[in-house]
């Protein structure tokens, strides 16, 4: 590693020449902006500091910005509603296929590729609209409860109240995430190995993710 001087601040260079994203100079952070080819060129940007990076299953060419650390909350904020708007597009593109163990059609598996044409699943079906609402509304029942009034910030507990899910509740972290992807409710109850044609199994673990989201908002 290395260190250059670009503009009166210090960078960490990586052997390929590149800014070392990981290393931040003191009280500051990097935010991934995403820009254009034509963008990159008009603007002049330095080179150094244009990657790829992945919102939610999206790769995105980006310009890394350098803001400081007091400013988190904000960067944090534009990062969740990139990744939100992604994880919307996604859902919208995965293709149906039929399921080889119970033929039935199903969204594919592969919910980081799925939406791109280099789904090793696609079998020429396309996805079609955004998809139908499962055979409860819980879901979007949960994540309406909010207590405070910022929609950006709320996005940001969410995504750490899932993080205290997968690390308490792994079964119910899993059913927020496939729901999330556009699994319908038989899709989850099949893939969390339930195998029951009944929803009440369904509902209940909804209203403990509800329950649970009431008591991280207070």
């Amino acid at each position: 590693m290395a260190q250059t001087n670009i503009g009166g601040i210090e960078y960490t260079v990586k052997d390929s020449g590149k800014i070392d994203f990981s290393k931040p100079p003191a009280g500051k952070r990097f935010v991934p902006i995403p820009v254009s080819e034509e963008y990159i060129r008009d603007r002049g940007i330095d080179r150094r500091f244009v990657t790829q990076h992945r919102f939610s299953a999206t790769r995105m060419l980006v310009v890394m910005e350098l803001v400081d650390e007091e400013d988190s909350k904000a960067a944090d904020a534009y990062i969740a509603d990139i990744k939100a708007e992604c994880q919307k597009e996604e859902r919208k593109n995965r293709c149906k296929i039929k399921s080889p163990r119970t033929g039935r059609e199903i969204c594919c598996p592969q919910s980081i590729s799925c939406f791109s044409d280099d789904c090793p699943m696609k079998q020429g079906a396309a996805a079609g609209p955004d998809r139908t609402e499962c055979l409860d509304d819980m879901a979007e029942i949960v994540k309406s409860i909010r207590s405070v009034e910022d929609e950006a910030v709320t996005k940001i507990m969410w995504e750490k109240f899932k993080a205290m899910l997968r690390r308490d509740t792994p079964v119910l972290a899993s059913i927020v995430e496939m729901d999330e992807y556009g699994y319908s409710a038989s899709e989850i109850m099949e893939r969390l190995g339930e195998g029951r044609k009944e929803t009440s199994w369904y509902y209940y673990q909804w209203k403990r993710i509800r329950n649970r989201w009431r008591e991280f908002n207070k």
